[in-house]
């Protein structure tokens, strides 16, 4: 296991201005907001991280939640444990590891449904694939899934012409 210094310097060599950030944010809330808009943007700008970056930093991730449990819902072992044993976690994880990085790094956090809703919405101009049906299902009942155990962080939508932000 890497500890947190090894981590720092994976993503110091790598991004500079992220291991700054990073460091800053050590020990708060706000560590696992920034992380998230970090996976966000990378989703959104089509531009994704490294995947030693992205795994540097997910290791920090499990480092934050051990180290300060009180900032973050998905501390606890069982429930990690919990989500590992999840037959549509698990599904996911055998198609496509690095959207399962990104379920493990976000679960118990509001950047988890965040992420979802990127997956689920083209963000490639029409150049997206989609997922195979039984992802797409494993996907949607793993975000059941994560809005039931944390429902402070379900997005309740009351009216459906309020989605996409403008009326036609």
């Amino acid at each position: 296991m890497n500890n947190k210094t090894e981590l720092y310097r994976k993503i110091n060599a790598i991004r500079p201005d992220i291991v700054e950030r990073l460091i800053s944010l050590w020990g708060s809330q706000e560590f696992g907001d920034y992380v998230g808009r970090l996976f966000r943007v990378a989703v959104e700008t089509k531009v994704p991280l490294r995947a030693d970056l992205e795994a540097a930093i997910s290791g920090l991730v499990e480092e934050h939640r051990r180290e300060f449990p009180q900032f973050d819902a998905s501390t606890e072992v069982k429930e990690q444990a919990g989500l590992e044993q999840n037959p549509n976690f698990q599904a996911i994880n055998g198609r496509f590891p690095h959207i399962a990085r990104r379920i493990r790094t976000t679960w118990g956090s509001r950047g988890f449904g965040e992420y979802l809703n990127d997956l689920f919405n083209d963000t490639r101009s029409g150049t997206r694939q989609g997922f195979p049906p039984d992802i797409l299902m494993a996907l949607f009942k793993i975000q059941c899934d994560h809005d039931q155990e944390f429902p402070q962080f379900a997005s309740i939508i009351r009216d459906i012409w309020s989605v996409g932000g403008e009326r036609p």
